[in-house]
């Protein structure tokens, strides 16, 4: 039983990164955190494009005009663009069923 233990430590070491901090790495990313907390996010990546799906609007240009009012802002994720539900979609199904590239 042990070496069988530790034959599957070692599988999920090669094949399974570190967790990373969430909130830091949203708060890297420019998010309110509070919102992440109040409201839900999804952050993976595949075929080296991160995929975000939020619980909440975050918009470029009302993000910088609150900014410079001083005001609160959901954040904003500097080169980010909006997609269409069913390439998330797609590429979300993909990171279930394992795939590391878009097809």
């Amino acid at each position: 039983m042990r070496d069988e233990h530790k034959r599957l430590q070692a599988l999920w070491n090669e094949h399974c990164p570190d967790r990373i901090d969430a909130i830091s790495t949203w708060s890297q990313l420019n998010i309110n955190t509070s919102n992440i907390w109040m409201m839900g996010g999804i952050m993976f990546e595949i075929d080296g494009v991160a995929f975000f799906c939020l619980g909440f609007e975050i918009n470029q240009t009302e993000h910088h005009a609150a900014v410079a009012d001083g005001k609160p802002t959901s954040g904003w994720i500097e080169g980010a663009s909006e997609i269409l539900p069913s390439e998330y979609e797609r590429a979300r199904q993909l990171k279930v069923d394992g795939q590391q590239e878009v097809v």
